[in-house]
């Protein structure tokens, strides 16, 4: 575990800095439509919040949601679960009374769009003109980060990415030379450096390394680990071929 301790590690960064350069996959709801959160702020301006808790009561395509009587689902209609004979409504959106104000929110500017000509249509006088507003999923905020600050950017270059893991390699290696290694006989390298029989087996170990992380740079596409102060350390240069 202790020689594959570095290659394993070495592996998950890999597969974790190549997942990041990925685009990121599309996402979209149960229309079609690309995600996208939606918000509309009308401010009550006729008959009070009562008179507007009784008309979005009235309006069919909103059911309750919540205790208080103050929220509501938007139902889009019965859809197929996948399973026979079985249906589920699917919530478009949710309307909500919050200090004064009609909220409405959806995960489309379709839905969005739609859900605003409704409310206008059933609640006319009462309600002002929306202040509406759209946030990608680029734009929410991630949990715990504190949103008074900005927000570090979490991606890193390729060349940051590869400083890190020469890094990790380097303070793992710099540990291993003085360890004992089963590849060399229960030996330390820098033990093994100091005969002739450990020298050829220290040559083969240290060959394995550098073949080793060949393979990773070449499936990455990355910069190799350079291993040349491995046998500077442990003056093996005059057998590195």
């Amino acid at each position: 575990l202790r020689d594959d301790a570095a290659l394993i590690t070495d592996c998950w960064l890999r597969g974790v800095f190549r997942a990041m350069r990925r685009p990121p996959p599309q996402v979209v709801n149960y229309e079609g439509h690309d995600l996208l959160l939606g918000e509309a702020r009308f401010p009550i301006v006729g008959g009070g919040p009562e008179a507007v808790e009784r008309g979005l009561d009235e309006i069919e395509a909103l059911e309750p949601a919540g205790p208080d009587g103050l929220a509501w689902n938007w139902i889009g209609g019965a859809t197929s679960t996948g399973s026979i004979g079985e249906t589920e409504e699917t919530i478009w959106g949710m309307v909500e009374i919050i200090e004064g104000e009609v909220v409405l929110t959806a995960n489309s500017r379709e839905r969005t769009e739609r859900g605003i000509a409704m409310l206008e249509e059933k609640l006319g006088r009462r309600l002002g003109r929306p202040l509406i507003e759209y946030m990608d999923l680029d734009d929410l905020p991630v949990a715990g980060h504190d949103s008074g600050g900005p927000a570090a950017d979490p991606l890193l270059s390729p060349a940051e990415q590869v400083a890190i893991i020469h890094t990790f390699l380097d303070r793992h290696y710099e540990e291993t030379i003085s360890l004992p290694v089963p590849a060399l006989g229960g030996m330390s390298p820098r033990e093994a450096s100091q005969s002739k029989d450990g020298r050829v087996a220290l040559q083969r170990w240290l060959k394995q390394l550098e073949n080793q992380e060949a393979r990773q740079a070449a499936d990455s596409g990355a910069k190799p680990y350079d291993t040349q102060w491995l046998w500077e350390e442990l003056n093996m240069t005059d057998l590195r071929e």
